[in-house]
């Protein structure tokens, strides 16, 4: 493994080196502890069959609880976010990306899930495939909201501390990101 402050390139022994990427979080320390639970959040998300299965849904393969945490994803070539900032969006990409983020919603919402971060960060591109990524801040419907979105343009105005997660939040943070591909 070879790293670089948190974050780390890795793999599982069964996948090829070239197809995933690490995410590492250290030790238990006061500032890391809202890190674990999101990692924690993500691998347990993704041991969901409908979730592991999706198409459309960042896959991770593995996870690894020493005294650091790994999570093991697939390997991602870029993010919507830097795809936009170097205006390389084509008419495919916004319709795939549309496509994709919409259904991997859908997936999530079926299952009574909310993701609570969707925006372009989170739209990887995977083996040429747009995916939705980071289910860490996922809520179930009805619970409460323990991660807000930092950037208002994403948020659904009537969150506020003590909210209870609805797909509406989702569907109004896509809208958002939709605008920005126009």
């Amino acid at each position: 493994m070879q790293g670089r402050g948190r974050f780390w390139i890795g793999w599982p022994e069964d996948e090829p080196a070239t197809k995933v990427w690490v995410q590492h979080v250290m030790g238990e320390t006061d500032t890391t502890l809202d890190d674990q639970l999101h990692l924690r959040t993500a691998w347990q998300r993704a041991q969901i069959p409908e979730i592991a299965e999706s198409p459309y849904i960042r896959r991770v393969l593995d996870f690894a609880d020493a005294f650091d945490l790994y999570l093991f994803h697939e390997l991602a070539t870029g993010s919507l976010d830097e795809t936009l900032k170097a205006g390389d969006v084509e008419a495919g990409d916004v319709e795939a990306v549309e496509h994709n983020v919409r259904a991997a919603l859908e997936t999530l919402h079926d299952l009574g899930y909310v993701h609570s971060d969707v925006r372009e960060d989170n739209v990887l591109q995977v083996d040429g495939v747009w995916k939705l990524s980071d289910l860490g801040g996922s809520v179930r419907v009805g619970e409460e909201v323990r991660w807000f979105q930092r950037d208002l343009q994403y948020r659904h105005p009537s969150i506020e501390e003590g909210t209870r997660a609805e797909t509406t939040f989702d569907w109004y943070a896509f809208s958002a990101m939709v605008d920005n591909l126009a």
